[in-house]
């Protein structure tokens, strides 16, 4: 048996550890909440949390908390990946209008 929490507002269940919901932005409610009841902890079975597990989760990224120095670190590998898919850009773009050029070259020279 697992326990997720689920959600005052919309009665979403949390598929971790989070404190507030993935769905409305609404806090978890907490041990300490005088409210606190039966209907915020859920008991899943397994079939039920197979079935979680299994489906689709959407994910909103709100915000990214990231030091400078790691975010300058990370758009430089990022640059420096980015360079194979030019070159194969830059060759498939030199053969595209050496095609064109020719076939158009040909038909205008005559």
């Amino acid at each position: 048996m697992l326990k997720h929490k689920a959600c005052r507002k919309c009665g979403a269940v949390s598929v971790s550890d989070a404190d507030i919901c993935y769905n409305c932005q609404e806090p978890f409610p907490t041990p300490n909440d005088a409210d606190t009841s039966e209907a915020s902890e859920l008991t899943i079975t397994e079939e039920v949390s197979g079935a979680l597990r299994n489906s689709i989760v959407r994910v909103k990224i709100v915000d990214i908390t990231m030091p400078f120095g790691s975010m300058v670190g990370f758009m430089v590998k990022w640059a420096i990946a980015s360079i194979p898919a030019f070159i194969i850009l830059f060759v498939l773009g030199t053969f595209l209008v050496a095609m064109v050029g020719g076939i158009f070259g040909a038909a205008f020279s005559k």
